[in-house]
């Protein structure tokens, strides 16, 4: 059995730092963009694959 976890919708979150962003230069927003544009390329690397070969192609990075 295949483990899953909740998924949402991650642009609605964007949306908001872009603004935060956009109105404050914060540098914590910048980061939070551009690691959900990280994600979104996992995405699109994986979007169609057999959900085995998808759960292989990405290697959990370590916590901080």
């Amino acid at each position: 059995m295949v483990a899953r976890s909740a998924g949402f919708c991650l642009a609605h979150a964007r949306r908001k730092f872009v603004e935060v962003y956009k109105t404050t230069q914060s540098p914590f927003a910048h980061e939070v963009i551009e690691r959900l544009q990280a994600v979104y390329a996992i995405e699109a690397e994986i979007r169609g694959s057999p959900p085995s070969s998808a759960s292989r192609s990405v290697a959990p990075e370590p916590r901080r």
